[in-house]
């Protein structure tokens, strides 16, 4: 509704949100089903959510009912010691032996970017491109 206000051309690109598609992502789905008017399964791989938004939960894993980004990522990846801590991708880390999603992030990605496998990620990259060409189709 707000964006009829707006007298700027838009709606040409899609705004992805991409969520971790667990118990957090209950919000999102709650809101999301106010406007779509029906609830998400969370095993849809992208929501058309109203004009040029869509939603892009991460994907589930054969046989599970949640994931996360942090599933993308290969075990060595997940694995690497920093500072003689390992990585929790939990809220409630041990700070004296685990380390966050933050010092992964930073120490971990972003230092070793150059060689992680990165193909943990090709299910999400898809979704993301189906959501892209859903909103080209519609908004030719």
């Amino acid at each position: 509704k707000a964006r009829k206000t707006f007298s700027a051309p838009g709606m040409k690109q899609p705004v992805i949100l991409v969520i971790d598609n667990d118990s957090g992502a209950k919000s999102v789905y709650k809101s999301v089903s106010t406007i779509i008017g029906k609830q998400p399964t969370g095993t849809e791989t992208s929501i058309h959510v109203a004009g040029n938004l869509y939603v892009v939960p991460t994907p589930l894993s054969p046989g599970k009912k949640q994931s996360a980004i942090e599933d993308c990522f290969d075990v060595p990846t997940k694995s690497v010691v920093i500072g003689g801590k390992t990585f929790d991708a939990g809220n409630d880390t041990d700070s004296a032996t685990q380390y966050g999603k933050m010092v992964f992030a930073h120490k971990v990605v972003r230092a070793h970017a150059g060689t992680i496998n990165f193909s943990g990620f090709n299910a999400l990259l898809s979704n993301i491109r189906d959501a892209i060409d859903a909103h080209v189709k519609s908004h030719p």
